[in-house]
């Protein structure tokens, strides 16, 4: 506890939890020795959500209660543990894709019936039902910071070699790497500029002997580039923070 507000810690600094904390689509719960006492799922990342949690606004009264009940468990004197599940596979039914966490906090909830979810009649329901008569009432700019539809920022281009092609990686030139992030952070790749697509990415400032940092982007930004480009094309990308990147569509 700070005064008021809440303030959760990381388990481990690894890059794999920072990670997490950048992961949209996640199930999370509150657990008190050994008790589960609250299940959830946040289309938002966690950390966008947690926010709500650690300063609650007046009129939120899923955030109000769960502070509530968090500030309660450790004035007693207990720990709160948060467990999280990110990077959910999805499954499809033809060409459809199914929402694998919502039906796992659904499940969740109905075998282990966690006291701070909220009750219609004597049924345990969701987060995600309770947020339906709320706005979550976080600034815009905490939610999720869209990439702008002409960005300005620092450019460079990259040819399209076959590893990055092939293993959705890229090594920005050595002229923009003071603009990138430090080693460890995690970065957001916008994949175009309409209506784009969003790849958490991490920055890897040890992969490359002159300290320029690897940008990885993985299977996510391997497929896009293999929908929009042939092996070989150049690549136009706008750095518009140290951990914010938009990649152009090509223009053939």
């Amino acid at each position: 506890m700070e005064v008021d507000h809440l303030r959760y810690e990381l388990t481990s600094e690894d890059d794999e939890t920072r990670m997490r904390l950048s992961s949209g689509a996640a199930l999370y719960a509150f657990v008190s020795e050994g008790n589960v006492f609250y299940v959830g799922k946040t289309a938002l990342s966690l950390k966008q959500r947690f926010v709500g949690y650690c300063k609650p606004g007046t009129d939120q009264r899923t955030n109000l209660k769960c502070h509530r009940n968090i500030k309660a468990e450790l004035a007693a004197g207990k720990t709160v543990e948060i467990h999280t599940l990110t990077g959910v596979t999805p499954l499809c039914w033809g060409e459809f894709e199914l929402d694998v966490a919502a039906g796992l906090e659904n499940s969740l909830i109905k075998q282990l019936d966690p006291p701070w979810n909220g009750k219609c009649g004597k049924q345990t329901v969701s987060e995600s039902a309770e947020l339906e008569s709320e706005a979550l009432n976080i600034p815009r700019e905490e939610i999720q910071p869209p990439a702008p539809e002409t960005p300005h920022g620092i450019t460079f281009t990259i040819k399209l070699h076959k590893s990055y092609y092939d293993k959705g990686f890229i090594n920005p030139p050595k002229d923009v790497a003071e603009h990138l992030g430090a080693h460890g952070e995690s970065l957001t790749f916008y994949l175009g500029r309409d209506r784009p697509d969003k790849v958490e990415a991490s920055i890897n400032r040890h992969a490359v002997s002159n300290g320029t940092p690897r940008l990885f982007g993985r299977k996510q930004l391997a497929a896009w580039f293999q929908k929009n480009f042939a092996l070989g094309d150049m690549v136009h990308a706008v750095i518009i923070s140290k951990n914010e990147i938009v990649l152009e569509e090509s223009k053939r």
